[in-house]
């Protein structure tokens, strides 16, 4: 499947145009019809930026333990003639389906392994040298590069854009306003897309806000949601934005958890608010690539949030 990447204009378009040249060369100059960027996220191998025919598509994902990507990444051969000749490959479940392979690890400078660029073919190569490894090598060098300046240009123009952006913070509790976190949102689905991070929603409904300000006055409404407010900028990573989404809601963009991480996290800022007194209603959801966008996760939390908010009602 080929993919048109528009000129790029921040580090995630950057990272994305640089891996769609990098795979389109390898598809044009190799017996390898199919070429991938893949990220390692959690226990899957998902494909995120391809170039060929539909052995591998963007938002496909494989257990990491069955891919030949982690017996390459472990020490095995990096061009892989005849999968059914190789004894460190034969017994993988997508032998003999997929027959010829090449890869070389995506790993950041302090060696973490980001993901891997790899091709596979339904069809054996007649040798190993059919697949220039040294060259692969450096494509993949080449692309780790460029991913650790990507992310640090992101971070960079994303801090810049807050810290200058009046007109993105709520005045109230200085947190992002609507405005702020519709831009925050689509910055995060540019890294969802580009670099396939795990990125979680989460949306959180204070409990008794009209009734504290009926009973007490708005200026004891504005104390609870300033309170709240700190509790939720205080419990969160530099790489997650938290928003005043409108009245007592409040919406986290919430970076690098699994599903588990994420849901631990958001139950963790939960009893935080109860710690100073403030009761709350949260949901979460999760963008996958080519899968889920973000704006999707944003509404499948919201309505968690709201099934968390009809079952703290009915137990009481």
């Amino acid at each position: 499947m080929n993919q048109v990447i528009t000129p790029a204009t921040d580090g995630a378009a950057l990272f994305a145009q640089s891996a769609h040249d990098v795979v389109a060369y390898l598809t044009r100059t190799t017996r390898l019809p199919s070429w991938s960027v893949s990220r390692l996220a959690d226990t899957q191998q998902v494909h995120l930026h391809t170039d060929g025919t539909d052995l591998l598509q963007p938002g496909m994902q494989v257990a990491w333990q069955e891919t030949f990507c982690r017996k390459m990444v472990g020490g095995a051969a990096n061009v892989v003639p005849d999968s059914t000749l190789d004894p460190a490959y034969r017994d993988l479940p997508a032998v003999p389906a997929i027959r010829a392979y090449a890869g070389t690890p995506l790993a950041a400078p302090d060696g973490e392994l980001f993901g891997v660029l790899c091709g596979v073919s339904e069809k054996p190569l007649d040798d190993a040298r059919d697949v220039d490894a040294s060259l692969l090598a450096l494509l993949g060098e080449l692309l780790a590069a460029q991913l650790v300046t990507s992310r640090r240009l992101d971070l960079a123009v994303s801090d810049a854009r807050i810290a200058q952006g009046t007109a993105e913070t709520d005045a109230l509790t200085g947190l992002l306003n609507r405005r702020g976190w519709d831009l925050a949102l689509a910055e995060a689905q540019a890294r969802v897309d580009a670099y396939g991070d795990l990125i979680g929603v989460a949306v959180l409904d204070l409990d008794g806000l009209k009734q504290i300000n009926d009973e007490q006055g708005h200026v004891a409404g504005d104390e609870l949601l300033q309170r709240a407010a700190k509790v939720l900028a205080g419990s969160v990573r530099r790489s997650d934005r938290v928003a005043r989404y409108g009245g007592d809601e409040f919406t986290l963009l919430l970076s690098g958890a699994t599903d588990a991480q994420r849901e631990a996290r958001v139950a963790q800022i939960v009893e935080a608010l109860a710690g100073e007194g403030i009761a709350a209603s949260a949901g979460s959801a999760a963008a996958r690539p080519s899968e889920l966008t973000l704006v999707q996760a944003f509404h499948d939390a919201d309505a968690a949030m709201y099934r968390n908010k009809r079952e703290r009602r009915s137990a009481r």
